[in-house]
């Protein structure tokens, strides 16, 4: 499969660099792009979204230290300080299952990997009457606010 984004990069041409990253990085799990434009719905003001899984061993300073480092590197590949990235391990679950339902970066560890996907489906399936739920209430209160203030 052939993904371009908005500003016509070839993610099959960076794969090389991304597996030159995991390399880099034993520590990352998982890598995930995931957003608008993967949705293939960028605006000029959307960033790249990537997602990644953390060993859950890493002390916070090891983890922020990676982070940094990784955002650095993924600046260089896609040519723009326009990054968003998120540490999957402490995002909100409808953030992971964006992700996860993204593109695969690369994996380190195939089965810690899956084991968190699976994880992820099934609370998140669990989790979506609540969120729909409260997302239909949001706006229905948006939309009373908006006709009290005309």
């Amino acid at each position: 499969m052939i993904f371009k984004m908005s500003s016509n990069i070839e993610i099959e041409k960076l794969l090389p660099r991304f597996k030159a990253l995991s390399n880099c990085f034993p520590q990352v799990i998982a890598a995930y792009l995931f957003g608008s434009h993967v949705s293939g719905r960028p605006t000029p003001l959307s960033d790249i979204d990537v997602g990644v899984l953390l060993n859950e061993d890493l002390p916070d300073m090891k983890s922020f230290r990676i982070e940094m480092s990784l955002l650095g590197e993924l600046q260089k590949i896609f040519n723009t300080d326009n990054i968003d990235l998120v540490i999957l391990n402490k995002a909100p679950l409808p953030i992971q299952y964006s992700a996860t339902s993204g593109i695969l970066l690369f994996s380190n560890n195939h089965e810690k990997r899956t084991d968190f996907e699976e994880y992820v489906r099934k609370y998140y399936i669990d989790c979506l009457p609540i969120y729909r739920e409260y997302r239909e209430e949001f706006f229905k209160r948006l939309r009373e606010v908006k006709m009290q203030n005309g």
